[in-house]
């Protein structure tokens, strides 16, 4: 008699708490997550989000210059004492034996740079559901900011066109678009270069601004121009007959043309040969486009590992005349080759 009791009055408990209106609601107030939705409610908010890709694009610098500097002729990474034997493996580089180079070696182009892509399609993707005048913007700086997105993503597609050839082509985050099985194949070379080339020249053109001024990119450094969008149209019509057999030196030659004729903004060759890699290049008018840096925890350029060329490049003893602290002492790991 008792257990029935029992039974029956959690039965009834049960039917209160059901009939309750707010335990049907299960709708989520997330508050330990940004979220695309809760992310984006300033102007600031979004440049933020647009230039996310830049900070990992530059840290992808590196894996370019060991692939594809290291086995040339100019450069080599010499054991120094008990320092950069690591196995063979430069010694591997500069032979061509890539056989016996683990693998993860050669990925981190693919990978690194898919991940940066990824990055852009989610933020254009973000972009497309925003209404650019409920953050102060206009729509002609809205469309600035989206081609700063597809330029970066142009030249992330042009770098493993270089390196892969076959390549996946994504333009979305939406996981499951990209996981349908005509999306996981790899185009032809012809398709990807005719897709840089379609975003460069006729969108990021466009929409992109010319430079400013005559003294250099200044606060521009660091964002994609004009000129920047039609640099990368330059190296990828250099590269066509050995990208895709054709041929392209004479659209080349056309738009090398308009950039030196300052269709895009004023640039010149600078006076020296260092002006374009001094500290304030920012004012050197031959820089088309370049990533800002200043030595600090976040800055790629100085820091001593291998994520940077710069800060492997620097003699033993150099952080004590440019004053860099905490960060080990400078272990050279790039020379130039005595031949």
């Amino acid at each position: 008699m008792k257990m029935t009791k029992y039974i029956i009055g959690l039965g009834m408990m049960a039917g209160a708490v059901l009939g309750l209106p707010s335990c049907t609601d299960l709708s989520e107030t997330v508050y330990d997550q940004v979220m695309s939705k809760n992310y984006y409610n300033t102007k600031q908010d979004v440049i933020n989000a647009v230039f996310r890709p830049f900070e990992h694009m530059y840290c992808c610098i590196w894996i370019r210059h060991e692939n594809e500097e290291l086995p040339a002729d100019q450069l080599i990474t010499p054991t120094r004492g008990t320092w950069w034997y690591d196995g063979g493996l430069w010694e591997m580089y500069h032979r061509h034996q890539y056989d016996d180079i683990n693998q993860g070696d050669w990925l981190s182009e693919w990978e690194n740079f898919y991940v940066g892509i990824a990055q852009c399609n989610m933020v254009l993707d973000d972009l497309n559901q925003l209404n650019p005048s409920s953050f102060g913007l206009s729509d002609n700086e809205f469309e600035s900011f989206k081609a700063q997105l597809r330029c970066m993503r142009a030249w992330g597609y042009l770098r493993l066109l270089n390196t892969h050839r076959n390549c996946i082509l994504t333009t979305t985050s939406d996981q499951a678009v990209n996981e349908l099985p005509e999306n996981r194949k790899q185009v032809e070379p012809q398709v990807l270069f005719d897709f840089i080339e379609s975003e460069l020249k006729d969108y990021c053109l466009a929409a992109l601004p010319s430079k400013s001024g005559q003294s250099g990119n200044g606060a521009q450094q660091g964002q994609f121009t004009k000129a920047a969008a039609a640099s990368l149209l330059v190296r990828l019509y250099l590269n066509a007959e050995v990208w895709i057999g054709q041929a392209k030196w004479q659209e080349c030659i056309d738009m090398c043309k308009r950039i030196t004729g300052g269709e895009f903004g004023h640039y010149a060759i600078a006076d020296n040969w260092y002006e374009p890699f001094d500290w304030n290049n920012e004012t050197c008018n031959e820089v088309i486009f370049g990533f800002p840096g200043s030595y600090g925890l976040t800055s790629w350029h100085l820091q001593n590992d291998r994520r940077t060329v710069y800060g492997r490049g620097l003699p033993y003893g150099s952080a004590y005349y440019l004053k860099i602290e905490g960060n080990g002492e400078r272990n050279p790991k790039y020379a130039l080759s005595p031949s």
